[in-house]
């Protein structure tokens, strides 16, 4: 609801052409700053010479360049999905910048600075009110005419949001849409959340594992076969026997030499370029896979809020939400946010506010954050306010 999905998409495949590009273009360069290295060795000149002729500096300070900007991209989109899942499961529209503060460790004014550039590329639905009073951020959604179920009174309420009725101070969570007799909940669909693990998934998680894994055993292989070529032209570097054979059309063994420790920089340079693009791999593919344990995970809690010390014995031992908050950023997870809850960091999975009154004194529910409440006018405690979606 508060992602840019289609411009996202777009800057997501750029990403990986800049990478793919930008990884060739900088092994390119490296490779061609090697061979002038080796071809003119003991010759500054020459080599100072070959590579500003071969524009070997240039090639590889953009070729960095672009690889840089790239990864700032794609941290910036992680950052955009983190705070899109937040937003999506806030009760009542309104988020204070202290809240995000405590939640995500970094200062109000890094937090008001990094949204104020999320929000032109890759969000919406949300504005920012910097005023001195507020400092906060104010959530958009449709407004539908609704029915309070305690007066009957027509309101208007924003989808995801809650409330209370004007008239009779109700809560309005469950006020009936006047239109296709539907009612408010924090998710349209409360049927999702309990034993789906694919609610708790990103898009396409399985096939992305597939590819990566196919990826990865492509680039460790290719890899390996320039490696084991390196290792071939360093090992018969010194044979003449086998030099005169491989390079026949040349007369010079000094040349001849040099030509095989070239050929050698050329297979170490694919070498690193490829088992670096593997490695990467492999790292998503255990991030894919970690993924899908902990949508399997949440989809079998009842609770809507579940502490760190369930998480470690469950998910992770050392930083289960630091894990989480990475495989949320990538797109492999959503349905779930992280609260602060009396300075005590909870994580919350489909929330849904099932009761709005009181049964002690009857006066409304409003502004429920947390499983128990204590009501406002009587100061009894009341159990489940807020439950997990099923």
């Amino acid at each position: 609801m508060y992602l840019r999905e289609k411009r996202m998409f777009i800057l997501g495949i750029k990403n990986i052409i800049i990478y793919i590009t930008g990884a060739l273009f900088a092994v390119a360069s490296l490779f061609i700053f090697v061979y002038n290295n080796v071809r003119f060795s003991g010759d500054l000149d020459r080599i100072m010479a070959a590579n500003a002729r071969d524009a070997v500096f240039p090639i590889f300070t953009a070729s960095i360049a672009a690889l840089g900007l790239a990864l700032l991209s794609r941290w910036l989109m992680g950052e955009a999905r983190f705070y899109s899942n937040y937003f999506e499961l806030d009760l009542d529209g309104y988020i204070t910048y202290n809240d995000l503060s405590q939640v995500t460790g970094k200062s109000n004014t890094f937090t008001m600075l990094l949204l104020s550039i999320l929000k032109p590329l890759y969000m919406k639905g949300f504005s920012l009110d910097n005023r001195n009073k507020y400092h906060q951020i104010v959530l958009d959604s449709k407004t539908y005419e609704c029915q309070c179920r305690n007066c009957a009174a027509v309101i208007e309420k924003k989808v995801y949001f809650t409330g209370i009725c004007s008239y009779c101070g109700s809560s309005d969570l469950n006020a009936k849409v006047i239109m296709g007799e539907r009612f408010y909940n924090i998710n349209t669909d409360i049927k999702q959340g309990f034993g789906k693990p694919q609610y708790y998934m990103g898009k396409h998680i399985r096939g992305k594992k597939i590819a990566y894994i196919f990826c990865a055993f492509l680039c460790i292989s290719i890899a390996l076969i320039n490696f084991m070529y390196a290792m071939d032209r360093i090992t018969h570097s010194t044979d003449k026997e086998y030099l005169r054979k491989a390079f026949g059309r040349y007369i010079s063994y000094e040349y001849v030499h040099r030509e095989a420790l070239t050929n050698a920089a050329f297979g170490f340079c694919f070498m690193i370029a490829f088992a670096t693009i593997g490695i990467i791999t492999l790292l998503k593919v255990v991030k894919l896979s970690r993924a899908m344990k902990g949508a399997f995970l949440l989809s079998k809690q009842t609770k809507p809020f579940i502490d760190i010390t369930f998480l470690r014995k469950n998910f992770h031992k050392r930083k289960p939400f630091s894990k989480l908050k990475s495989i949320q950023k990538c797109g492999y997870m959503r349905g779930f946010t992280f609260e602060n809850h009396n300075k005590k960091i909870m994580l919350a999975v489909a929330k849904q506010i099932v009761k709005d009154k009181c049964p002690g004194c009857a006066a409304p529910i409003t502004g429920a954050v947390y499983e128990d409440y204590i009501c406002s006018y009587c100061g009894n405690k009341i159990m489940g306010v807020i439950r997990k979606q099923i």
